[in-house]
């Protein structure tokens, strides 16, 4: 919070001066927000996944309002077959409360974050291979591309059991396909949910340019590529996108 008050008192303070000395508009935009929004998502990307942040205990003061809402969550995740195991907090930009549930009869994680504004929901499945399947609740959730491995499919504002119906048939997809779903133990769930997080972030620091990459993959909207079940982003098989695996059906 602290650092969005600061950044949008930098912008208005450098469009006053802008304004002041009757500069453009376009050159205000074009000169120093866009800049500006690249070095800001540089230092929150940084910030976000470096080294030392770890799932921590939710802090006990400031986050009632959260907790309730994930809580609400979590009566509708239970009539759906869903049990709690797990919550934590991380600090990163912006820092997020999770609440992580397992099923009590299919081989499907779910995770449902509330990140102060907003809040959004995956169910994961992973496969042999290292093959993996996440439905999401939310565009933003594919806001840059995914290794060719992690597959995605979101259902934007879709509710828990619409979620969890899609999440269903896009296994039943990758079975058809000749890939097993594999059961992680509840308690090496926080080492395979970091092990992804930083992986997924060395990879982007790979990406000439990524901060900028970041910020156009954002502002088009990048995630719609993935807003539709997995059976119809590969009508024609998977196949080429494995290096390693079995042979899938054309």
């Amino acid at each position: 919070m602290k650092f969005s008050v600061f950044t949008a008192f930098i912008c208005i303070f450098i469009l006053m001066i802008f304004l002041v000395f009757k500069l453009p508009l376009w050159f205000y935009l074009l000169v120093v927000m866009l800049p500006l929004a690249v070095i800001i998502i540089y230092f929150s990307f940084i910030y976000s996944f470096r080294k030392s942040v770890v799932p921590q205990s939710v802090p006990e003061k400031g986050y009632d309002d959260r907790l309730a809402v994930l809580k609400e969550a979590e009566t509708k995740l239970v009539p759906i077959g869903f049990e709690k195991f797990d919550q934590f907090h991380l600090k990163m930009i912006p820092d997020s409360v999770t609440f992580a549930f397992k099923h009590t009869r299919e081989p499907i994680y779910c995770c449902v974050y509330h990140f102060g504004q907003k809040m959004t929901c995956d169910m994961v499945t992973y496969f042999n291979y290292e093959v993996s399947l996440t439905t999401c609740s939310s565009i933003d959730g594919g806001a840059s591309p995914r290794a060719p491995k992690s597959l995605l499919q979101i259902f934007h504002g879709a509710t828990y059991d619409t979620l969890l119906a899609q999440h269903l048939y896009g296994i039943g997809f990758l079975k058809q396909n000749r890939f097993d779903p594999v059961e992680i133990p509840a308690g090496s769930f926080r080492d395979s949910f970091m092990k992804e997080i930083r992986e997924y972030a060395e990879r982007i620091r790979k990406i000439p340019l990524w901060p900028v990459m970041l910020l156009i993959w954002t502002l088009s909207k990048y995630g719609k590529r993935y807003a539709k079940p997995l059976q119809e982003q590969y009508p024609n098989g998977i196949s080429h996108i494995f290096q390693t695996g079995p042979r899938l059906l054309e």
